[in-house]
């Protein structure tokens, strides 16, 4: 793994990115998650909260559990726009589902509308850009290794 000092510019933006949105899927996790065990534990005809409540938490822990294997994980640069396609579409489902879920209130739809825009779908554009240029190129880079692989080099070598 380089040294942190010695990664290109993209690759801290987006190393950067997945910090900020794992920071701020972290506690919407924690809070559902709490919220769906008081339900489940101590109100049993609250089926449909508990249910909300578990379903939310796990889109929003797929986001912290996306955001973690992209910090951990040597990708390439096609991988690192999977990983923040997922992640922006994940982010999306909960803005659809919180936003059609309950009154309709404009201010709301503003604020998380241009969080999910700014948060996820401007670092899914810039890995896209980074995809298709190191597409262009022909090559594929280990984001994580500092190294750059030819499609033509052997697996193991």
């Amino acid at each position: 793994m380089t040294h942190p000092s010695n990664r290109p510019l993209g690759q801290a933006i987006l190393r950067t990115a997945g910090i900020v949105q794992a920071l701020v899927a972290l506690p919407c996790t924690l809070y559902l998650a709490g919220s769906a065990y008081n339900y489940f534990s101590h109100r049993f005809d609250l089926w449909y909260y508990f249910t909300t409540r578990v379903l939310a938490g796990s889109v929003t822990g797929g986001i912290v559990f996306v955001a973690a294997v992209q910090q951990r994980a040597a990708t390439t640069s096609r991988q690192a726009f999977v990983l923040e396609a997922v992640k922006a579409s994940l982010a999306t489902a909960i803005f659809v589902w919180v936003n059609t879920e309950f009154s309709w209130d404009l201010k709301r739809l503003i604020v998380t509308g241009l969080a999910v825009v700014v948060l996820f779908y401007a670092p899914l554009g810039y890995a896209w850009a980074t995809s298709k240029e190191a597409e262009r190129e022909g090559r594929l880079s280990l984001q994580g290794e500092g190294r750059a692989v030819d499609v033509k080099t052997p697996l193991l070598g």
